[in-house]
């Protein structure tokens, strides 16, 4: 397609809907949220096109602005229908206690967030430094924290290579930080009030 030299959000937009985005992001969404329904998922990804045209602002990772917001939506969506299928008010009486606490919405919100992360550090090219990032977040989700020689021994066996503590602390850092920059600029998004 042929655009003005400028890029703009628009044809940002018209780029993403002739590379079949919207479809495939549709896709991801069902496998990511299983018991969500399709039109949940084409009502999330729509809001993510409209955000984002709304910001009239042209981004160096639109595909990326728009799965955020589409993930954010389905997330506000689970919570939603969580705190309407809870009671209302703690039936005991008991003081002190959350009456929307959902300790299966939160897990299903936290596997999805993981999943989410995970997917962007899979897209890295460097291998090392995607390696070493995904056993951090994997040890993240676990709460079991991890030493840089415990990294390092994992690297090891799952590269086939010698790795040194430090260097694994390296690539430990280079993807953290990669990772908080890829999702300091994807956090455009807000929930709504």
């Amino acid at each position: 397609m042929t655009h003005k030299t400028e890029t703009t959000a628009k044809a940002q937009c018209e780029d993403l809907i002739e590379e079949h985005f919207p479809e495939g992001l549709i896709r991801t969404l069902q496998r990511k949220f299983p018991t969500g329904r399709f039109q949940d998922f084409e009502d999330a990804v729509a809001e993510g096109f409209v955000k984002f045209l709304a910001k009239d602002e042209v981004l160096e990772t639109p595909a990326g602005y728009v799965t955020v917001v589409a993930i954010h939506c389905i997330q506000r969506l689970f919570v939603r229908a969580a705190k309407e299928a809870l009671p209302e008010g703690d039936p005991d009486g008991e003081a002190g206690v959350e009456p929307w606490a959902d300790p299966t919405a939160e897990k299903v919100i936290g596997e999805a967030t993981f999943g989410f992360v995970r997917g962007i550090v899979e897209t890295w090219q460097s291998l090392n430094v995607r390696s070493a990032t995904l056993v951090v977040l994997e040890a993240v989700e676990l709460e079991e924290p991890i030493s840089s020689a415990e990294l390092a021994e994992e690297l090891e066996s799952l590269l086939g290579e010698d790795v040194l503590p430090d260097t694994a602390r390296q690539w430990r850092k280079r993807g953290l930080d990669r990772l908080r920059a890829e999702l300091h600029e994807l956090d455009e998004v807000k929930e709504e009030k």
